[in-house]
């Protein structure tokens, strides 16, 4: 069974607060909270390809009244399928948090990457700004709220418009921009031991 040490990434912005034999957490200076854990069972997924059944998968499966697919990917680092998502979290009626996550699974144990930020104010300062920009575009064409990959899916809490990668350039400070920023700083320095490069790959283990 491999180890935590198998795997390395940067964490050069966090501080230490908690390390245990499967599990290690860091803070950084927003508040925000990662984890880093060795499952002994890849998590409960269909095959990773191709992407767009798994993209469905999880807004079936993740989506509910406090939770929201924002994105969903499958991406391949050091020869390693890996699954990276951002969903939003509803805190009460007034907050909401965003949470990033890495999977590196395999057939017979799984890695597991996941950044929470700090709860913020809701709507957010990004939020209120772009929602009156939609509301004022007479070319708007797609709703303000929408599942990103079952458009016909309906919930009190979905992905909104403002909060695609695509505005992030102009909000560089806001908790979700620097959230995917992170999770690209994480995946792009991921390395490993050979006895991971090896093992058996992950296939899936539910159906889509």
């Amino acid at each position: 069974m491999p180890t935590l040490e198998c795997i390395s990434f940067n964490t050069s912005a966090c501080t230490p607060e908690e390390a245990a034999e499967d599990l290690i957490v860091w803070t950084n200076e927003t508040h925000d909270r990662m984890e880093y854990r060795i499952a002994k069972k890849p998590p409960r997924l269909p095959s990773l390809y191709p992407l767009e059944g798994i993209q469905k998968f999880a807004s079936q499966r993740w989506n509910n009244e406090t939770t929201a697919i924002i994105s969903v990917d499958v991406l391949t680092v050091r020869g390693m399928s890996i699954v990276r998502s951002v969903l939003k979290r509803k805190i009460g009626d007034s907050h909401v948090s965003y949470h990033g996550r890495i999977h590196i699974p395999f057939r017979d144990f799984a890695f597991e990457i996941k950044i929470k930020t700090a709860p913020v104010t809701a709507p957010t300062g990004r939020e209120t700004q772009l929602r009156a920009e939609h509301e004022n575009n007479e070319d708007a064409t797609l709703p303000w709220e929408q599942d990103p990959y079952l458009p016909d899916h309906r919930s009190d809490f979905l992905c909104c418009e403002s909060d695609n990668g695509d505005y992030d350039a102009r909000f560089p400070e806001d908790p979700l921009t620097l959230l995917r920023q992170e999770l690209v700083k994480i995946v792009s320095s991921i390395a490993t031991i050979r006895e991971v490069r090896n093992a058996v790959p992950f296939q899936g283990n539910i159906s889509a």
